[in-house]
């Protein structure tokens, strides 16, 4: 890899091909797994890795951690559009330890589901580095999401959450409102968008931001 490196992106969607014949033939397998983790292995200047589109299973993805975990400089990952399952999501959580130096995590439209949130809720609760974390498109449902906003209650550095598409209601709702309540919330940027909320929920939400704006002072949610 070249020495002064800090941006690898990659995609298996091509311009012109059909989806089916793009995931066929351009789709990261077994050995470019391996190649990618033997060059992140080696400390560089690398901070963004996207890797989007590509087919990417939690047999792939535990191959690219095992470069990750070495590296342990890159401060953006976006693993979209791939086929990431809670497993993968419990591997991942380990670049959010309390000393992790992850900021940005996009997971969008994987087969995350329950689990996955809790795992996510958990590594969240000592994680202070990362800030953007985009789950658009996946199933986590209203227990998924508390789990997942559980880990925000407390303490948590994340501005930028999307949690559209996740099949999310009152509970989450519910849950979510307490946080923007909370003393600890530096939340700024919240997607919901199509989700099963009630117009109640949706209220409770609004009513909770309004608060959240007069203590904080900020114009930014």
């Amino acid at each position: 890899m070249l020495p002064n490196l800090t941006r690898v992106e990659l995609s298996g969607v091509q311009s012109g091909l059909p989806t089916e014949y793009a995931l066929k033939h351009f789709s990261l397998k077994l050995a470019d797994a391996r190649s990618v983790a033997s060059a992140l292995s080696n400390p560089q200047c690398l901070a963004t890795l996207i890797i989007q589109s590509s087919s990417i299973n939690d047999d792939l993805l535990r191959v690219l951690m095992n470069g990750l975990v070495t590296n342990g400089g890159v401060t953006h990952l976006d693993l979209s559009h791939n086929e990431i399952t809670d497993h993968g999501v419990r591997l991942i959580c380990s670049l959010l330890g309390e000393h992790g130096v992850l900021a940005y995590l996009a997971l969008a439209d994987n087969l995350i589901q329950r689990e996955g949130g809790r795992y996510l809720g958990k590594a969240l609760c000592a994680n202070q580095s990362l800030v953007a974390l985009n789950l658009r498109l996946n199933r986590l449902k209203d227990a998924g999401g508390e789990h997942l906003l559980d880990g925000l209650l407390e303490k948590s550095s994340l501005t930028a959450i999307n949690l559209a598409a996740n099949f999310l209601g009152s509970v989450t709702a519910l849950t979510l409102s307490r946080i923007l309540l909370g003393d600890s919330s530096h939340l700024r940027e919240l997607d919901l968008s199509s989700n099963e909320l009630s117009n109640r929920d949706m209220e409770v939400l609004q009513e909770a931001a309004r608060s959240s704006l007069v203590t904080s002072g900020s114009q930014d949610l």
